[in-house]
C-alpha cells in the first residue's frame, strides 16, 4: 500500500500546475504572434520566446492593430488579453510569495511583504488550499484555450496563416 502523500506534496503539485499552465499560456501567445506574421513563424518564435509576458501581449495587440485595426476581432482580443492580465496577477501572487504551513492539513499561508512608496512597509497574509491553486490553474488554462479558439476564428477569416499579404515575392 502506497503511503499517503505529505500535505505539502499536494500543495506543491498545485503550485506546479499553475506554473505549467502559465508556460502553456505564454506559448499560445507566441503562436498567435507567429500566426499573424505567417511565413515568418520561425523568426517570430525566436523573438517570442525571449519576450516577457507584457512584451508578448504588447506585440500581439500591436501586430493585430497594425494589420486589421480596431474591428470586432480586436475587441475580442482585448477581452482575452484582459483575462490573461488578471490571470497573470494571480499567478504572480503565487510565484512571488513566501509559503508557510498553516497548521491544518492541505492548507498553506501566503505571506507577501512589500515596501511601496504609497503604503510603505506592508505584509499581506492569507490562506490557500489545493482547491484555490487549482482554480487559478484552471483560469489560466481557460484563457489559453480561449486564445486557441480565437486563433481558429482568425484562420477561418483569413487573418492568420496563409495571409495573402505575405505571398512570396519570388
Amino acid at each position: 500500500m502506497a503511503p499517503e502523500p505529505h500535505e505539502s506534496d499536494i500543495i506543491f503539485a498545485e503550485i506546479g500546475r499553475v506554473t505549467v499552465r502559465w508556460a502553456e499560456l505564454e506559448d499560445v501567445l507566441g503562436i498567435l504572434i507567429g500566426a499573424l506574421l505567417d511565413e515568418y513563424q520561425r523568426y517570430t518564435r525566436i523573438i517570442a520566446i525571449e519576450l516577457s509576458y507584457s512584451g508578448l501581449t504588447n506585440l500581439l495587440a500591436s501586430l493585430y492593430l497594425e494589420r486589421y485595426g480596431e474591428d470586432e476581432d480586436y475587441e475580442r482580443l482585448k477581452s482575452l488579453l484582459a483575462r490573461a492580465d488578471t490571470a497573470e496577477q494571480r499567478r504572480n501572487q503565487i510565484v512571488h510569495s513566501t509559503w508557510r504551513s498553516a497548521g491544518a492539513p492541505h492548507v498553506v499561508i501566503r505571506i507577501k511583504t512589500t515596501a511601496k512608496r504609497r503604503r510603505g512597509y506592508a505584509t499581506n497574509v492569507e490562506s490557500y488550499d489545493a482547491d484555490r491553486f487549482r482554480e487559478i490553474s484552471d483560469e489560466i488554462h481557460g484563457v489559453a484555450r480561449d486564445l486557441i479558439s480565437f486563433l481558429r476564428i482568425l484562420i477561418e477569416r483569413g487573418k492568420a496563416f496563409d495571409n495573402p499579404v505575405f505571398e512570396s515575392k519570388s
